[in-house]
């Protein structure tokens, strides 16, 4: 990813980052920053990341060809004299100490978006929200990790007036760093559920990592929104000494949404403040998550009927519970991501569907450790309980979901492109078919094929009865 920023000074960089120029201009005047060789900006400035399987620095002669003046790294490398080389120890640190340096400059309120799920549907409400009264900065896609909550503040303007950053993590640390770089000063934990116990090892730690967002509040004087409804309320708040704000159904809420109306896949409905609201996506679960953005954004000095009018505005995205409409059947892609939260909301949607047939498509949950077994087995469980009429799976886990689901046709798929033709066979008017599984089982794939084989097959009936 790229960005345009306000102008810096390579010597300036170089102090913010703790590194030395080791060749170049120090006074040369920085405009864009990069870490994506594909994308370079007039006069930006490239890090040269390292990953598990890329080093970026063998890409800085690339860059510079294509018109970066700079690079930050951490090694020498031969450049022409005119390029400006600044050698640091961790490149990937660096990023985020120049974001540090950069955010610092501007007179911004930084709302943090952390949670187990939810965190982007929470922060897209607060940014719909926010951006109806003031110039608004938000995270864009995945990136809410240490290198794109950089790269989101880089897009700080000196108009800019709030900004709200989504915070993902997968170990202790992480949150505690994303606030030191983007420093904010409100706060909302969405919710705590069995994620990434592969590294965090259960819930107990999963609360501390998220709560090192509270601890980064205290410490700022800040104020903490957390869900009233969750089962672990009480523990979230104790972890806080600055001001919290409860939001949810619950009637001791300090910001409480009542009438609560969710039917299945039908977009959600409740009342705040004694004004109805009608959200564009479904579920009680995304009801609460809207509850969360109302009470940050009454935090940051917007009144109701804004909040209710932006909370409105928010279209579903592409693999969050978007559902498309095929000759009759309503097929739901919520194929971004699952975890045990997310997918038995999505089980107990699919189930209070009318519907001809309810089919769940669905593929392993990741990075639940030693815990997978049990939470593909309660998921089994669920759908025996629920009104799930077709279960199309494949993965080494879900295999484990199959056997402990009851009263449901079950159909075991090799691979993606089986799954696709599947469905596509077994699909009929009146069905609704919710597709999901943890980003790396690639079920957007899936969709993606059903979709174009529906809309080729459509075109190809429409021909044939024109001739």
């Amino acid at each position: 990813m790229s960005n345009c920023i306000e102008p810096w000074k390579a010597c300036e960089i170089a102090e913010a980052v703790g590194g030395r120029i080791v060749c170049g201009n120090g006074d040369a005047i920085i405009r864009g920053v990069t870490t994506d060789s594909r994308s370079i900006p007039p006069k930006s400035i490239f890090f040269a990341l390292k990953g598990e399987i890329h080093d970026a620095h063998l890409f800085v002669p690339h860059v510079i060809n294509e018109g970066a003046i700079a690079a930050i790294v951490d090694r020498s490398l031969p450049v022409p004299h005119f390029v400006t080389l600044i050698q640091v120890e961790d490149t990937t640190r660096a990023l985020g100490d120049f974001a540090l340096a950069y955010r610092k400059k501007f007179s911004v309120q930084i709302a943090g978006v952390t949670g187990s799920s939810g965190k982007t549907s929470v922060k897209n409400f607060l940014a719909g929200i926010s951006r109806r009264r003031y110039r608004t900065v938000s995270t864009t896609g995945n990136l809410n990790n240490h290198i794109g909550v950089p790269l989101t503040l880089f897009n700080l303007k000196s108009k800019t007036e709030k900004a709200v950053i989504e915070m993902g993590m997968s170990v202790r640390g992480e949150i505690a760093r994303l606030c030191e770089i983007a420093a904010p000063s409100l706060g909302i934990i969405t919710s705590v559920g069995p994620c990434h116990l592969e590294t965090l090892g259960s819930i107990d730690e999963i609360i501390n990592a998220k709560s090192e967002l509270t601890e980064y509040l205290n410490l700022k004087d800040g104020v903490i929104i957390l869900p009233s409804d969750s089962a672990h309320f009480d523990e979230l708040r104790s972890r806080a000494k600055c001001r919290v704000v409860s939001a949810g159904t619950r009637e001791d809420s300090d910001v409480r949404i009542t009438e609560l109306n969710s039917d299945g896949f039908a977009p959600a409905s409740f009342v705040f403040r004694g004004i109805p609201v009608c959200l564009k996506l479904p579920g009680r679960h995304m009801a609460l998550n809207a509850a969360l953005a109302a009470a940050a954004a009454l935090e940051m000095g917007i009144d109701s009927l804004d909040i209710v009018e932006g909370l409105g505005s928010v279209f579903p995205e592409t693999g969050r519970a978007l559902a498309h409409k095929l000759d009759g059947v309503t097929l739901v892609d919520d194929a971004y991501n699952s975890n045990p939260l997310s997918l038995s909301a999505g089980i107990s949607m699919l189930s209070d569907e009318e519907a001809e047939r309810r089919i769940l498509v669905m593929s392993d949950m990741l990075e639940l450790g030693k815990e997978s077994n049990e939470e593909h087995a309660k998921i089994g469980r669920l759908i025996s309980e629920k009104k799930i009429d077709v279960l199309i799976y494949r993965g080494e886990k879900t295999s484990i979901t199959a056997e402990e689901s009851k009263n449901v046709k079950k159909i075991e798929c090799r691979d993606n492109d089986e799954m696709a033709e599947i469905i596509l066979k077994t699909m009929r008017q009146g069905d609704v078919i919710l597709v999901k599984a943890s980003h790396g089982m690639r079920l957007d794939e899936v969709v993606r094929k059903v979709i174009d084989r529906k809309i080729s097959s459509t075109r190809a009936q429409v021909i044939s009865m024109r001739k």
